[in-house]
């Protein structure tokens, strides 16, 4: 694996920063979500996404494990569990709907991390959710945040045994990082496409990038 600090930079401009900036122009609730040191989300507070992106990109070990980066022409892009399908007469899976273009990262880390962004977030879950979510006066973000006991057990049995015999040891801490950084890549659309569960969305990011910087002693 090659350690690519450049290419992360790029990295996170382009699919955090970039898509923050294009999201708030359309979403006044959303701007105003962002404006906090902090921010609570379901009753807990959290580092906001430009104070744990400023934590996370200081910290040099956790950039290394960020950029520490195998290319791969075997890569699916968007491996999330919508796209797995599984044959109930054989067992045999089939990928559907490849996107493995403009993710700057091609590699088995960021597959990885886009299957996190369904099996750890929920993310199938939060995008069939029907409430709309808004802003509370205190500035924080509540929101139906839940998955389903297989996705619970799926996700272990990822992480433990599926991931370790595929990605280094940093790509493996790398897939949190992934995960969160998809649902803020995803609001340049969501304020479009559905942007009742905009800040549910955005939520979501933030808090996974926090468990992911968590995983670090500091």
């Amino acid at each position: 694996a090659v350690v690519d600090r450049d290419g992360v930079r790029k990295y996170i401009q382009k699919h955090i920063f970039d898509c923050l900036d294009q999201s708030v122009l359309v979403s006044d609730d959303l701007a105003r979500a962002i404006m906090s040191e902090q921010i609570s989300i379901n009753g807990k507070y959290y580092d906001n996404i430009y104070t744990i992106m400023d934590k996370i990109m200081r910290d040099d070990k956790i950039m290394k494990d960020i950029a520490s980066y195998r290319s791969s022409g075997a890569v699916h892009g968007d491996v999330a569990i919508d796209n797995i399908l599984v044959s109930s007469k054989t067992g045999k899976m089939l990928l559907i709907d490849p996107a493995p273009d403009e993710n700057i990262r091609n590699g088995p880390g960021f597959d990885f991390g886009k299957n996190m962004q369904s099996l750890y977030c929920g993310y199938e879950f939060l995008f069939r959710g029907t409430e709309k979510v808004e802003l509370s006066s205190d500035g924080g973000i509540s929101f139906s945040d839940k998955k389903s006991l297989k996705y619970t057990q799926l996700c272990e049995y990822v992480r433990v045994h599926i991931a370790p015999k595929y990605l280094t040891k940093a790509e493996q801490r790398a897939m949190l990082f992934h995960a969160g950084a998809l649902h803020i890549r995803r609001l340049k659309h969501q304020v479009y496409q559905d942007p009742r569960l905009t800040l549910a969305m955005y939520a979501t990011g933030v808090k996974t990038l926090n468990e992911f910087y968590d995983q670090y002693s500091h």
